[in-house]
């Protein structure tokens, strides 16, 4: 892929994932794409050239006495090792309690090639007399230092995923038709991924579609 591609591959991506979040629980707000010096391209709130932070994003919703709630997100991507598909480095998706990103709940972190702890992640910012316990023997370390394993490469925590919790626990108010615009996001998310895996994977592809029955 020629650098122009990338960028045009991540403007697209940009503007899927802005489609799925208006259309579920957050309202006119756009994600985008800019370049980091590694070549890297990556997609959040706020993003352009002179500013790679990303901001979290307003939810619909309003959780305990009136408190607003965020989503963090962003993502970093790449060509892959053939330079012939976009693929995800780095997302990170999670809950905060302020715009600064500062007063976070949990997020759900990808980080491809990681060694010393699982590629997909959940780190949850809590705290129990319990789990002090636990950790006393890690220098005081937080439960939000844990790296909880959170479905790997394939089957990673999405943005979906974390939606549909928030939904689903009463902590947002979504959109009429969120459940659709979720369901489309996702079963897109599924097809890409089942391509990924049978581009590295043509033999066990090739298997499967011998021992099916033949179609008429």
């Amino acid at each position: 892929m020629e650098p122009h591609e990338v960028d045009e591959e991540a403007r697209g991506f940009a503007r899927r994932l802005s489609d799925l979040l208006n259309a579920t629980v957050c309202t006119g707000l756009r994600l985008t794409a800019a370049r980091l010096p590694t070549g890297y391209v990556r997609i959040g709130l706020g993003i352009n050239r002179h500013d790679l932070r990303a901001r979290p994003l307003p939810l619909q919703g309003r959780v305990g006495h009136g408190v607003p709630l965020y989503l963090t997100l962003t993502y970093t991507l790449s060509q892959d090792d053939q330079g012939e598909h976009l693929m995800v480095v780095s997302s990170v998706v999670g809950t905060c309690l302020d715009p600064d990103g500062r007063r976070e709940l949990f997020h759900a972190d990808y980080e491809r090639g990681k060694a010393n702890y699982p590629e997909a992640h959940l780190q949850v910012c809590a705290s129990s007399d319990d789990w002090d316990a636990v950790m006393a023997d890690r220098d005081g370390d937080p439960l939000k230092k844990l790296h909880l394993p959170a479905g790997g490469r394939r089957y990673r925590t999405t943005v979906e995923d974390v939606i549909e919790f928030l939904v689903f626990e009463r902590l947002v108010c979504p959109h009429d038709g969120w459940a659709e615009a979720l369901g489309r996001s996702r079963d897109d998310f599924a097809e890409r991924q089942l391509r990924a895996a049978v581009r590295r994977h043509p033999e066990i592809a090739r298997d499967v579609l011998r021992r099916l029955p033949a179609v008429e």
